[in-house]
Order: C-alpha cells, then structure tokens, then sequence
C-alpha cells in the first residue's frame, strides 16, 4: 500500500517524466485528420482547452510546430472542431509565430471569462499542401511549399481529379470538387505549377503530371478546392433511403431542412451512387438524428456531383433536429419484390424507390397484412344483423323489413296512416287499425271514431256508414242493407260481450255468431257476425228472408267486404 501511495506521489510530482505528458504538451482532438482539431493543452495534471481571444495564424503555427509539422497552419475559432469540456487554461495567445512552444507565447491563464463555445483549433499544413481563405480546413485556395516558399497553382486544366487527389493528400478519403477563377481570392507570392494532369488515384499532387512554366500565368487563375464529406443516410427501411448525414471535422451530423426540396435530393443520391436521382423529405420523416446539426441552407440546382459543390451554411449545433432532411433515391436496380413482402396472394408491383402491394378483396394494409371485416362499415340498414362470409356480409333483417342491406319496406303497418291513438294490426295480405283505449266490456273498435260514434239516429233507427258519411235506418230496412253488402269502415254498434257470443243451441237467454269465409284471390275475407237471438226452435239455414222476420242484427266488419252472394258457405250451431 505504502508503495502504491509513493508511486502516485512520484507521478503526481514528476509527470512529466513518469506518467507520459508533460506540462504544456499539445494535442489536436475532433479533426477529419491527424493534422486538424480542437487544440488541447495539459496544465495540472488535466488536459483542457484554449480561449480563442486574439488567436490568429501566427498562434496556429506555433501550435503545429510543436506538434512537428514545419509547415505551419490554419487558425479557427468559435468552437470550430466542437465544444470541448473540462478546465479553459489559456486565453489572449499572442505568438509571433517563431516561438518553439506556446507557452512561450504571451497569454493569460486566468480563462474565468471564456466559455466552450469559444475553444481554438487549427489546421496544420502537414504534407506540402495547405487550404486557405476556405470557409473551414476542408476549403480553400491550394498552395503547396517549394523552394521554402508557399504559392499557388494555376487552373489550365484543373478539375475534379486533381482536387481528389489534393484533398487525400490531407486526410480526406472521399474526394473533391474543384474550383477556377481564384475562387477563394488570389493568392500572393509565386505560381509555381500549371497544367496539372491527374488520373485521380495519385497519392499526392506532385505525383500528377505538371507544368512548371507560369510566367504568364496570373493569381486570378489560382485554383481551390472543397473536400468532400462523407454521406450516409440513416435510419430508413431500405438502403436507397433514410435521414441524411454528413461527416465533418470528424462528427457525423444532420442536415437542416431549409430549402431543402428535390434537388439538393437528387444531388445526395448521385454522390451516392443513384444517378438517377431521388425525392426529399423534410421535417425528420426518417426520424430525428443525433448530434450536431452541420450544414444548413443547401440550395443545389441539381445536377452536382456532390453536395460541397452547392451553396450552403456550415453549422455546428445540437439544436432541434424536428427538421432534419432525408432522402429516398431511386435504386432501379433493385428487385423490391424479391422478398415477397406481400401477404395474402397480394400483387407486388416494383416502384422508383420501394415496392406496392396490390391487395385482394377482404384485405388492406401496406403489405396486405390487414384482413378487412366487412361488417365494419354497418351495412344493414334498420338495426339488422351483420354477419360476415368470408370476404363479404350478408344480412339478417328484422320483422318488417328485407333486401341485401334490410332497406325494403316489407310490412305494410308502416305506410298505414294509423293516428297515435291506434295501433296497426298486420296481417298476411292485409292490415288495419285498433283503437287504443276500449272498455273491456265491449267489442273492440276496429277503426277510428267515425260519423256514427254520436249517435245521431232516432231510437228505432241505426246508423250506418256510408263513406265519411252515415245514413239511418229502421229495423225493417236494416237487413237487406247489411246483407245486400259487407259495408267498408263499419263502426261497432253492439254493446254485446263476446263472452256472450257463444255458438251453440239457440234460445231466447243465448247469442251466437256465425262466421262468414270467403276467398277472393289471394284476398281472405272473415267477416264476424254478431246476432241477438228472437224465440225461434232451430236454424237450418241462415238467409235474408229469415232474417227479416226474426232477427235484429248488430255488426261489426273488421275490413271491406265482398257482397253477400259471393259467400260459398254458412257455418252455425244448433
């Protein structure tokens, strides 16, 4: 124990000698290569980061100096290479740019006052070649170092071969695009090569064919170049989709979606290998990423092989990515059928980006997953049942109502114009009205009140009906009326109970009712007599003439009736 406590002593007090850092030792953190990064300096045992007040190129070189590259750098400020965390020991550098290390340097220690968001980089020109007056390291005017001075190249015929071969040469594996007409500002001093040739596989620029002739050349034909990031889309169902992301300063990040639209799409699908283009998606459709927001504002026309060649903003944000774009590339040479992704016997059709699924009937859903029950819409009309058959529905109706779907009409009660105070009684080819609310004692109405129900005859008469009228009759008349014909819409005149109807042996204490059958087409016909007895021994036979001699006769018709004569038969009791 006693050891282990004296080893830490030792390596507390002697870093720089045992634990393998010394004070004032640099180190480059979250660059796209070894020559590029956020600048991190041990101090106290801790590695922390530098203020960029006052930080310059001057400041840069001393920092690749002492990291063994002669050449010099690039200074960047504003948290460039991201946000480090930890102790900010210096802020203030003030280096000539001769000074062997940057503690020899001017500064301040006491960084209270600095924040991440202000953490210094550089980029360090580490293999003869360096980017400058680019918007980041990964842009700029070309110069490379001969004859121990930095120049330019001059643009006859500089393409996207030699910025390929530029940007490996500093780290970058994926390329470049190249740029004319001193696109990033004319350089000074001298030209030193023209007429560049490269295949594009080259390691390193002096490797290409070249010309050394510039004395008619001018600065305002220095060439540049942007180095192209790595793409990748995140995040989708199929390879030829998903959430864009960039690789910059060695973080992979999104993309905003501001202006974004088909075009910057298309440009990400050909940098990708879909030359035939692709649609956008705004709003993280692939949904939201990770990490910082890198680039912002594309506005491609299209037709670039990369996006670096396209107008954009450079971000470096973890704010909301609700609004990250991404892609879908058309990827005709896929068969996106080929793994059946249709269920239930569905037809799968290939599209530009994806595949279509054509189901049968009884089935949806994007793969034909769903089975569709028929019954869900209600169908049946009029509370009827639904039941399902397969793929489809058939219905069960209620009383009163058939059809496929229960909307026919078939029980005449609903077309019979019955008052509140009647109900509809409904027979098998007829119907008609009941009056609510009868004594019990009497024969129930079988129609409304009518012009009778006041009985407006003298005592000797009766009333009869006679369309919405009545006539009066005496009881010598009544017969051959009544017999004559079965009257339509007759009114009960009879107080008779029907308990006391009983058929059977006649005598002058007992009533009766005969019933009266006949059928008229497909039309049945009842008609119920009932007959107060006068003192007779016997009926055989049941006519008018014996009627008019020995009845008085109370009646009432349930419906019209066929006239007498087309009666077949007369049922009685002795």
């Amino acid at each position: 124990m006693r050891g282990l406590l004296l080893i830490l002593l030792i390596c507390t007090m002697l870093a720089n000698l045992v634990c393998g850092f010394r004070r004032g030792d640099i180190r480059l953190v979250d660059g796209d290569s070894e020559y590029e990064g956020r600048v991190e300096i041990f101090l106290n045992n801790e590695w922390g980061t530098i203020g960029d007040d006052n930080w310059d190129n001057d400041d840069a070189d001393v920092v690749c100096r002492q990291l063994g590259y002669t050449l010099g750098g690039t200074a960047y400020k504003d948290a460039y290479f991201g946000r480090g965390t930890g102790p900010i020991w210096l802020d203030n550098i003030g280096c000539t740019g001769n000074e062997g290390n940057l503690l020899s340097c001017s500064h301040q220690t006491n960084a209270s006052e600095a924040s991440h968001s202000g953490d210094v980089g550089v980029a360090c020109n580490g293999k003869e070649v360096r980017l400058v007056d680019g918007n980041g390291p990964d842009e700029g005017r070309v110069e490379i170092f001969m004859n121990s001075e930095w120049g330019t190249v001059d643009e006859d015929p500089w393409n996207d071969d030699d910025a390929g071969v530029v940007c490996r040469q500093l780290g970058y594996l994926h390329g470049g695009v190249a740029f004319t007409r001193a696109y990033f500002g004319q350089g000074n001093g001298s030209i030193w090569l023209d007429d560049i040739k490269c295949v594009g596989n080259e390691p390193h620029l002096m490797s290409c064919d070249y010309g050394t002739d510039t004395s008619e050349d001018s600065h305002k034909e220095d060439v540049g170049v942007k180095c192209a990031w790595p793409v990748r889309l995140a995040n989708g169902s199929l390879a030829s989709e998903g959430r864009v992301e960039v690789l910059i300063n060695g973080r992979w990040g999104t993309i905003g979606d501001d202006n974004w639209d088909n075009r910057d799409a298309n440009v990400v699908c050909s940098q990708l290998g879909y030359p035939s283009g692709g649609i956008a998606y705004s709003n993280a459709y692939f949904g939201k990423g990770e990490g910082p927001i890198l680039l912002e504002n594309l506005n491609c026309a299209g037709t670039e092989t990369s996006l670096f060649r396209c107008s954009h903003r450079k971000v470096s944000t973890g704010s909301d990515h609700s609004q990250d774009a991404g892609v879908a590339c058309f990827d005709l040479s896929n068969d996106f059928c080929s793994s059946q992704p249709c269920a239930h016997n569905g037809k799968c059709v290939n599209e530009k980006t994806t595949f279509l699924c054509v189901c049968l009937s009884g089935f949806r859903g994007t793969r034909c997953e769903n089975v569709i029950n028929a019954c869900d819409s209600n169908p049946c009309k009029h509370n009827g049942l639904c039941v399902q058959d397969r793929n489809h529905y058939r219905c069960i109706c209620p009383d009163g109502f058939e059809g496929p779907r229960c909307g026919i009409d078939s029980d005449p009660c609903n077309s019979r114009d019955c008052k509140a105070s009647k109900n509809c009684v409904n027979r098998l080819n007829y119907r008609y009205c009941t009056c609510l609310g009868a004594s019990n004692n009497t024969i129930l109405c079988q129609y409304e009140i009518n012009a009778c129900y006041s009985n407006p005859c003298k005592d000797n008469e009766t009333c009869l009906l006679q369309g919405d009228s009545f006539i009066c009759v005496t009881e010598g008349n009544i017969n051959t009326i009544i017999f004559g014909k079965c009257f339509d819409h007759l009114k009960c005149f009879s107080q008779v109970k029907p308990s006391s109807c009983l058929l059977g042996d006649l005598n002058a204490e007992r009533k009766f009712s005969p019933q009266l059958v006949r059928r008229v087409g497909s039309t049945s016909f009842n008609c119920a007599l009932w007959i107060r007895f006068e003192p007779v021994s016997s009926l055989r036979a049941y006519n008018s003439s014996q009627m008019r001699s020995r009845w008085i006769v109370f009646i009432c018709f349930r419906f019209a009736l066929p006239t007498w004569n087309e009666f077949t038969r007369v049922s009685t009791s002795q």
